[in-house]
């Protein structure tokens, strides 16, 4: 009894299973797709604005933790933290027309040096990668709001 009553629970399983394959089409226009869902491309311009204005990026590397809060208005405050202490820092923001997302710390994070960013979206995960190939590239996480309390 027991195996005709797994082979009943089987066959209910694959039938479910080619159901929902084949019931699941394919979208016919890549505009049917909600912007910056995929790594397969780095983020527009205007994806990466509308991703970061507002809001408070956050990671964590080796040594420290971070926070950036990126302002509507092009301005930016961040707090790094670690067994070394707390630091905190000013800068600028901007995108541009090459889809990059380019900082510039005021005070000393950076050596104060422009930066410029290819963005990539992974689920909550956002992928810089500096366009100048240096070592300065990093994964982050957003929240709404200004976060670097």
């Amino acid at each position: 009894m027991a195996p005709k009553h797994l082979l009943t629970i089987t066959a209910m399983a694959c039938a479910l299973a080619v159901t929902a394959c084949s019931s699941s089409p394919e979208p016919d226009d890549v505009s049917d797709i909600p912007p910056a869902q995929t790594i397969e491309g780095a983020l527009g311009g205007d994806q990466i604005t509308s991703l970061i204005s507002g809001n408070t990026a956050f990671g964590q590397e080796q040594r420290f933790q971070w926070r950036t809060f990126f302002a509507t208005d092009g301005t930016m405050t961040g707090r790094m933290w670690g067994s070394f202490g707390q630091e905190r820092d000013r800068g600028t923001w901007e995108t541009t027309r090459e889809n990059q997302l380019c900082r510039q710390w005021s005070q000393k994070w950076g050596e104060r040096k422009r930066a410029c960013f290819e963005l990539f979206k992974d689920g909550e995960e956002i992928k810089l990668i500096n366009v100048d190939g240096n070592a300065d590239s990093y994964e982050m996480m957003l929240v709404s709001g200004d976060k670097v309390e």
